[in-house]
């Protein structure tokens, strides 16, 4: 057998050992090599990347620098065109203004011509027997109430006067003067909010309150006489007193006659939500407010039955006038309402006239003359002629921002409730 020497052995394990360093040296080289390539190749991608990222750069300056730009005249032009414009305005309210006081040093100068002629009108009624022919004309109207219906030329008026002896109504044009304005009377205090007040035959208030109706005589002494539900609505007509009345979701109207503290239920009806009603009460029928469908529920005194009446927009207030016709108020969307005149004829709405562009009007009433008096929210009153045209309107500080359901007491007096103030406003119409 062949043996290798100690010394043999160890000179091939040197040898390999430096064979295998060798190896290790080249591949360790080879990695270093590989590296340096790698390396090389990212610094020049990312070289690039910067290039790339500098340019988008300026390039995003300068569209930032073209918008600056732009913007800047832009700005300049609208600056222009608004400065244009509020010279442009201003020369508007210049000239308005003019107009306005041309207008109103002409209406001065009209005014004191019209008072200087009634002056001698009335001067010329007295030396005359203008009156006693006036009478004779009364007279004359009296007699044919009680006839068939007929058409009488009046001699004393430029129209002619139309009789109607089913529902015994005289329509007359007759010399009544338009209200000029209104002087403030009193305010009576009445503690809570008040949405409805009436004048009855002796002159007192009637104030709905609440769950309470107030009477307020003139002596200034007052009464509450308490109610089954909150009184939305207090109305006289004739000898007879009518609420409104809010029990939960239902309304109910009740009839007191002759005292105020008895009263009968005409009539009920279901409503699904708690806001304010109104009624109008006339001859004939008693009207009541269903603000969830926008309708109205009449009540016809003759048959005892009652019907849903449909207008053409939702009713917002109602009032009857002398002639037995209803009045409804409708609000829109934009603070522009709308005043309709209806016949009810055969349980059906028929109108007769539209007044249009009422801005802010909130409730209606209507005196002896046949003057309809529209109360905004601007403390102002339209006054509207018994054919449906704006007459004027009227101007009063005391007038409240959110007016009740009104009443007037002939041609002389009007009271203003008030919703947000807790009063009764009473005001003298100057004529």
């Amino acid at each position: 057998m062949f043996y290798l020497s100690s010394d043999a052995v160890t000179d091939h394990t040197f040898s390999s050992l430096n064979t295998l360093k060798e190896e290790i040296t080249v591949h360790f080289n080879n990695l270093l090599q590989s590296a340096d390539e790698k390396l090389t190749e990212i610094c020049k991608v990312d070289k690039q990347i910067w290039r790339v990222l500098d340019e988008e750069e300026v390039e995003c300056a300068k569209r930032l620098q073209m918008i600056e730009k732009v913007c800047d005249e832009q700005i300049e032009i609208i600056r222009e065109e608004s400065e244009k414009l509020k010279e442009q305005i201003y020369e508007y309210r210049r000239e308005l203004t003019e107009q306005v006081e041309s207008y109103n040093t002409e209406l001065m100068s009209k005014k004191e011509r019209l008072e200087e002629s009634c002056s001698r009108v009335r001067n010329w009624m007295r030396e005359s027997h203008v009156t006693e022919k006036l009478e004779q004309r009364q007279q004359m109207t009296d007699v044919l109430m009680n006839n068939t219906d007929v058409m009488v030329n009046c001699p004393l008026t430029r129209t002619p006067v139309l009789v109607h002896s089913g529902k015994r109504q005289v329509q007359e044009t007759h010399l009544a003067s338009i209200p000029t304005s209104l002087t403030l009377k009193s305010k009576r205090d009445v503690g809570s909010q008040c949405c409805s007040a009436t004048y009855i035959a002796n002159g007192d208030l009637l104030v709905a309150r609440g769950m309470q109706v107030r009477h307020l005589d003139s002596l200034g002494n007052t009464g509450s006489i308490a109610q089954d539900g909150i009184v939305n609505s207090v109305l006289a007509h004739q000898n007879s007193v009518y609420t409104l009345e809010c029990v939960e979701y239902e309304r109910i109207v009740y009839q007191c006659l002759p005292d105020i503290h008895q009263k009968a239920k005409l009539f009920s009806y279901s409503c699904q939500n708690r806001k304010i009603s109104f009624a109008a009460v006339s001859d004939s029928y008693i009207v009541a407010h269903k603000p969830d469908e926008g309708k109205l529920v009449l009540y016809d005194f003759l048959t005892k039955q009652t019907r849903i009446l449909t207008p053409d927009t939702k009713p917002w207030d109602l009032h009857f006038v002398q002639d037995g016709n209803l009045l409804v108020l409708t609000k829109s969307v934009i603070p522009v309402e709308t005043l309709t005149k209806y016949r009810v004829d055969n349980y059906q709405l028929l109108t007769i006239w539209t007044c249009e562009d009422l801005k802010n009007a909130h409730r209606i009433t209507s005196d002896s003359d046949g003057f309809i008096y529209v109360a905004t929210t601007r403390k102002t009153i339209f006054i509207i002629s018994s054919d449906g045209d704006k007459l004027k309107e009227i101007t009063n500080d005391e007038l409240p921002k959110l007016p009740g359901q009104m009443s007037i007491r002939g041609r002389e007096e009007l009271v203003v409730p008030t919703v947000n103030e807790k009063s009764a406003i009473v005001f003298k119409i100057d004529h």
